[in-house]
């Protein structure tokens, strides 16, 4: 007879689906949290830690592929590096940690749509393609800031849902029809707000690492 083998805390957590489910979540932000503040001097303003741990946070964005979020936090260390040393004053790293962030939530906007509804869709190959422009169109109003609140709202309810707690997530399902008139009002409101007619892919590492040299080449004097 074969004796029982030793269960251990993970045995107990996988038979305790709702507890594991808590659990893994918590472990994950505590372990993020651990590494932003590896890379986040101790000595740095409260405000300007919370900036770094607030961006490097959305550098773990599902929407953004991993090589990306390894270099944008790279990028991050790097501007923590010189505010430690006082290379560029806190208003100059403060100011760029607020550009990498603009870039991560447009591309967030813009891919986290078209991953939502495009890959369930049945609209034409020559539709979704249209459409994604229109979608980085759209996204860079908003991260522009030239699309009011009211409109910004109107938008989100037509493509989330809420909760039982009252939060906000993507919709799961969205008809076709429905698809095609959101894009209509979206190309609508950055047309409004002046945005080119064609807006390429943004290169996430490209940009970051520009918005970071520029600030690193601009010194304290």
């Amino acid at each position: 007879m074969q004796s029982e083998q030793p269960r251990g805390l993970v045995w107990w957590l996988r038979s305790h689906p709702r507890v594991w489910a808590t659990v893994i979540p918590l472990v994950t932000l505590v372990l993020a949290a651990l590494a932003t503040s590896q890379f986040v001097p101790p000595t740095l303003p409260r405000n300007l830690r919370n900036a770094f741990e607030a961006a490097d946070h959305q550098a773990n964005s599902r929407h953004l592929y991993a090589a990306e979020s390894v270099a944008v936090k790279a990028d991050l260390r790097r501007l923590a590096a010189a505010a430690q040393e006082k290379s560029i004053d806190y208003q100059q790293c403060e100011a760029a940690i607020r550009q990498v962030r603009i870039v991560m939530m447009e591309v967030a906007i813009s891919r986290g749509l078209a991953q939502s509804y495009f890959t369930t869709s049945s609209i034409s190959d020559e539709e979704k393609v249209a459409g994604g422009n229109v979608l980085r169109r759209y996204a860079r109003a908003v991260c522009e800031e030239k699309v009011d609140e009211e409109t910004t709202l109107e938008i989100d309810r037509r493509v989330t849902r809420l909760d039982g707690e009252g939060n906000r997530h993507f919709r799961e399902t969205f008809p076709d029809e429905e698809l095609r008139d959101l894009l209509a009002a979206m190309d609508a409101v950055a047309e409004e707000a002046g945005i080119p007619e064609t807006v390429a892919p943004i290169d996430v590492k490209q940009r970051v690492r520009q918005i970071v040299d520029q600030t690193l080449a601009n010194p304290v004097d």
